[in-house]
């Protein structure tokens, strides 16, 4: 018999999912069903843990509920699923993408630690970082993230600047201990994915939360009866971020060895050359050329159970993540995003108008204008209202921090005239530029 749940959900801070189970079995029951749904349900999570999904099998319906975790969704969501049969051999399918509208950055760890590596080896990085609009602050300073143009900037200019950037990279990924190199980079999560009920949830907590390290790539994970697939997709541009991928998924793949040190694996790879040392790392079953990264475990070995797993301490361990991601997660939103994005446009030449500004933010998040403010009326808010409080807190923040004229303040932040601008500010604040300037100033002068 087959059963087929399908799931549509949309996120508040912008993005779909889609999913599907089909679970086909000779013997079909209720308590079957519901085992079978307890495997695949138990920890799945979509964006960055935004999401739990909860089945529960009731008569002759599914009923699937979505929990709303600190006002991530817009509403709490049920939807039933009747329950289809017709005869299959046993077989059960998932389909899980990982992807997000939220500012795609990089903790400044990866390119310190790069640059450390390069200075070590007689390199002078300075004309590098400089190329890459890239500055000693960004790389010294702790739990600063760097843009994703500033990190293919960097990844571009280094594989210009360094000879055998790529070989050298690759020899350090396949080199090096990788579960030593990820704890440098984030001690927690590194700690949390090596205390897991199982390889397949230590996975799942590094893909969910890899938001600390970086989330620049599109992650797909396909479940089926024998076999589980990561697939790795490299959306920078002419592909330049592949070798840091082969890093991810040599990450991926060490993380599954301290569960299992035996675990055969597949994996595939978009590049075409450094097959041995790629081979040497991940094992002889590797093709090359292909159109997405991947690497494909056996699902007896994923999901067996971790004999060691810590209860107490992973309960602190999973706070302690929840509490940075949701940190990075609140200010990488998609209502925040969308406002470092407005204050981005106004410091940008050529821009001149409203119109001019809300083209550059949906050119960036690649959607439409419709689409735009469909996701930000999850928020209770347009974009002219938003832009308009971005504005107001611009020009008070102009007004009170320097000592700038009316008429560049009224160009910085795009009037078509001061007078444009004092009557903005008098109908949103109560008085005027110059009377808001007075008070304030003042009053910081002697506070």
């Amino acid at each position: 018999m087959q059963v087929t749940l399908e799931l549509n959900f949309r996120l508040l801070h912008g993005g779909e999912c889609f999913c599907r189970w089909v679970i086909n079995t000779e013997t079909l029951n209720h308590s079957h069903i519901y085992t079978l749904l307890h495997k695949i349900q138990c920890d799945f999570y979509h964006i960055n843990h935004a999401l739990w999904v909860i089945c529960n099998l009731k008569y002759e319906k599914v009923d699937v509920l979505i929990d709303k975790p600190k006002g991530l969704i817009q509403n709490n969501t049920k939807s039933t699923f009747n329950i289809k049969t017709s005869p299959f051999e046993p077989k059960i399918t998932t389909n899980i993408s990982f992807r997000d509208n939220m500012i795609k950055s990089i903790s400044n760890i990866i390119v310190s630690k790069v640059n450390a590596a390069l200075n070590e080896s007689g390199l002078r990085v300075s004309e590098l970082l400089k190329r890459s609009g890239i500055s000693n602050y960004e790389i010294d300073t702790p739990g600063l993230r760097l843009s994703e143009e500033q990190y293919y900037s960097f990844i571009s200019h280094g594989s210009k600047y360094v000879n055998s950037w790529s070989e050298q990279a690759l020899e350090f990924i396949t080199k090096h201990n990788n579960i030593d190199l990820a704890y440098s980079l984030s001690p927690q999560l590194t700690g949390l994915c090596l205390n897991e009920k199982s390889a397949y949830e230590s996975l799942l907590a590094y893909i969910n939360n890899r938001v600390i390290i970086g989330n620049v790539e599109e992650i797909i994970i396909s479940i089926k009866s024998d076999e589980t697939k990561i697939a790795i997709i490299d959306h920078s541009p002419g592909r330049i971020n592949t070798i840091p991928l082969i890093g991810v998924m040599a990450h991926l793949y060490s993380l599954a060895k301290t569960y299992h040190p035996t675990i055969k694996i597949k994996a595939g790879f978009t590049i075409n050359n450094y097959k041995y040392m790629i081979s040497d790392f991940f094992g002889a079953n590797c093709a090359f050329n292909q159109e997405y990264n991947y690497i494909i475990f056996n699902n007896e070995d994923l999901f067996s159970k971790n004999q060691s797993f810590n209860p107490f301490l992973y309960k602190y361990q999973k706070t302690e993540i929840e509490r940075e991601t949701t940190s990075l997660l609140y200010n990488n939103s998609f209502l925040n995003t969308v406002i470092v994005l407005i204050e981005k446009a106004m410091s940008t030449p050529d821009i001149y108008t409203e119109n001019s500004i809300l083209e550059y933010v949906c050119n960036h998040l690649r959607i439409s204008r419709w689409t735009l403010n469909q996701k930000l009326k999850f928020e209770d808010i347009n974009f002219s209202l938003l832009l308009r409080k971005v504005r107001l807190k611009k020009a008070c923040d102009l007004l009170v921090t320097t000592n700038i004229s009316m008429q560049e303040i009224s160009d910085r932040l795009l009037f078509s005239s001061q007078a444009v601008f004092s009557r903005f500010f008098s109908s949103n604040i109560g008085e005027s530029p110059i009377a808001f300037r007075k008070k304030h100033w003042v009053m910081s002068k002697t506070t």
